[in-house]
């Protein structure tokens, strides 16, 4: 640990398995970015309860990350505290009306044992590929055909927010909105799910579903390429995606080093090798500028930044 970490902080970071200087890049789809100055990896709410007061306590700042997939990291890296509570392995349970998962959970790994115990209604988490609390942080979902998201099934979500404190926030009582949630920017890292799953299938049904929906994926989207997803969206009140709009101003191909727009769908920046941050950012910021000038529209950014405010939001 750190030379300059009070005595207690390095105790308390050593007995939770908190680690230093780890780089963040592999941990997401861009492979971009600097190391975190310390990281704990775990599913584990006691762990990262006890690293975050350690941390707070210590005068460090604490940011959050999930799997990753929609997340550009600083070049530089994130000082202080990065949590993730990413565990391929993190628990699921089965409740009548509803399943309990931890925020660690991959949502396609979720939707696919929903779908083995005949629970409807969810399987378009299976297109979706970050963990089940950076859905909830970015409301996740589908705009393609009817508009799915995840705001409408949330039961509770238990929280840890700062001092290491624990508390169950019920779904009714928070305001979301496309792609928006109150969990972006703040302090809390969200650590446990609540979904409700009234209706019931076939799993043979539903599993055919999941398959569909995958298969539509990979037509439209270049997958298998170093990249976060969606970029942007604009505003649904449009009604035209983001994707139209960076068409229409010839997106496609454009790049800056290493980063370059992808040449099979408008939205998505591929890292082509040896992208920094500040390509992407470059890129981005020629794209929003093009679409701002023919068409007055201001595109809002999918990718969240680390760091990003204090107690950065939990990234998806």
């Amino acid at each position: 640990m750190s030379a300059t970490l009070p005595a207690h902080a390095a105790r308390a970071f050593e007995a939770n398995g908190v680690r230093a200087q780890v780089p963040l890049g592999p941990l997401t789809t861009w492979q971009i970015g600097g190391p975190a100055e310390f990281l704990l990896r775990t599913a584990n709410i006691e762990r990262l309860a006890a690293a975050r007061l350690a941390a707070e306590e210590a005068g460090l700042r604490v940011s959050f990350l999930g799997r990753g997939s929609n997340t550009l990291v600083a070049d530089a890296g994130v000082s202080g505290l990065v949590l993730c509570p990413v565990d391929r392995d993190a628990p699921i349970r089965f409740e009548p009306g509803r399943v309990i998962a931890s925020a660690g959970v991959l949502m396609p790994a979720l939707a696919r044992q929903l779908a083995d115990h005949g629970l409807a209604g969810l399987e378009f988490l299976s297109a979706i590929p970050g963990t089940l609390g950076g859905g909830v942080v970015m409301n996740a979902g589908l705009s393609s055909a009817a508009r799915r998201e995840l705001a409408p099934h949330l039961e509770w979500v238990i929280v840890l927010g700062p001092g290491g404190v624990l508390r169950r926030v019920e779904g009714a009582s928070l305001a979301f909105d496309y792609r928006t949630s109150p969990f972006q920017g703040g302090g809390d890292l969200i650590v446990e799910v609540a979904l409700r799953t009234p209706e019931r299938a076939e799993p043979q049904a539903l599993l055919a579903a999941i398959a569909a929906l995958q298969a539509e994926r990979r037509k439209r989207q270049p997958l298998g390429t170093r990249t976060a997803g969606s970029t942007f969206f604009a505003p649904p009140s449009l009604g035209k995606a983001a994707g139209w709009y960076l068409d229409q101003v010839g997106a496609k191909g454009l790049r800056v080093g290493g980063a370059q727009v992808s040449t099979a769908h408008a939205n998505w920046i591929e890292n082509t090798g040896g992208a920094t941050a500040a390509d992407v950012e470059s890129v981005m910021d020629t794209l929003e500028r093009r679409v701002r000038d023919q068409f007055g529209v201001e595109l809002r950014r999918e990718v969240r930044r680390l760091p990003g405010p204090q107690h950065a939001g939990h990234a998806h």
